[in-house]
Parts: structure tokens; sequence; C-alpha cells
């Protein structure tokens, strides 16, 4: 059914919406002054390049909001939020991915794709709804976790379909560029993001 990933998608952006509402006007608190409100490196985008800084696209994303709307808050949070929409349906694509591996079409599942949909649909809303993801998305400067997550989970989902595809070699290549430079871009992130490789091997 082409109008899934539609259905899913505009299910976990109202669900996000609907839950993170009342915080897209929230203070800077706690680590957000050191971080983001008093910090004079993002004032400036020169300060950006040339790249370089273990969290180099992690400060990168703050100085941009800066740039777009100075410290009104509004913005910064709107953005983690779509960030965790993205992640929500990162995880999603992971579960179909998932399914699609050799081993997973050897089980013989009966009417696999209908359990699958189901299944990476519950996977994606359980991670928009869980409790723990607030800190990500409420807390600014947490904004770490959460970007970090979107591209380790981009260059995951990447790699597999790069594994599974049997398209054309430049549509092949296009998919573990992907993969490749989201890596990159989660270890430039945040430090979590060194465990990739051994997710990948596993």
């Amino acid at each position: 059914m082409k109008l899934r990933p539609l259905i899913v998608f505009v299910a976990l952006s109202v669900l996000a919406v609907v839950l993170y509402s009342s915080a897209l006007h929230g203070p800077f608190i706690f680590d957000d002054g050191m971080y983001i409100s008093k910090n004079p490196l993002l004032k400036n985008l020169g300060n950006f390049w040339p790249p370089s800084g273990p969290r180099y696209l992690r400060y990168l994303s703050f100085a941009l909001n800066f740039r777009l709307g100075g410290l009104d808050t509004f913005g910064f949070h709107l953005v983690n939020v779509i960030i965790h929409i993205v992640n929500g349906l990162l995880v999603y694509a992971l579960v179909i991915a998932t399914f699609r591996t050799p081993w997973m079409e050897r089980a013989e599942i009966e009417a696999r794709e209908r359990v699958a949909f189901f299944l990476a649909l519950m996977a994606s809303v359980f991670f928009i709804v869980y409790p723990v993801q607030t800190q990500a998305v409420a807390y600014m400067a947490q904004r770490f976790a959460s970007l970090a997550t979107l591209f380790y989970l981009l260059s995951l989902v990447s790699y597999i379909r790069w594994r599974l595809s049997s398209g054309g070699k430049a549509f092949k290549v296009s998919l573990y560029i992907v993969a490749l430079a989201s890596a990159i871009a989660a270890q430039n992130t945040k430090e979590i993001s060194f465990t990739l490789p051994v997710m990948i091997v596993l």
C-alpha cells in the first residue's frame, strides 16, 4: 500500500506535536545557557568554517537556529520536535528494512507485509510517545542526543537498504554514500555514535 508511509508520517507528526506543543515556548534551562544563550560561538556562522570539532554539527544547528530566530526559544524547540519526528520515521524504516532481510524472508511469516507494517508502526509510535524521550526533545541542549540518533539511524537504514538493493549501480552507490556520510555526521555530533560500526556488524 503506497499510502502507508504517508499515514505513518501524519500519525507520528500529529502525536509529536500534540505531546510537545506545551514545550514549544519553554525557556532556556540548565545547560542551555552554556551551550546556547550565552555561547558566543553561535553568534557568527563564520566560526563554523572550516568544519572542526567532535560536536561540530550540533553546534552548527544551534548557530543556524540563532541566525534565523535569535534567542527565541520557539525555533529551537520546533527543530527538536522535527528531529524527533524524523527519528520516528527512521525507526519505522528500520523495522520495514529488517523484515526484508533474507533471514526474515526464510522465516515464512504469514502475511509478512502486514505484520511488518503493524510492528513498524507500533515501534515508531512507541518511540515517539515514550516518556524517556522528553529530555531529548523538550530540553534544547539535548539536541546532541536526538541529532546523533537521526544520523545513526539514517546510516543504519541506508546500509541495510544498500545490502538488500537490487537496483542500478548508481542507486546502490548513492545508498552507500548516504550510509557513510551519515555515520561520519553522527560521530561529529555525539560520541555515542562510535558504537555504530559495532551495531552494523551485529
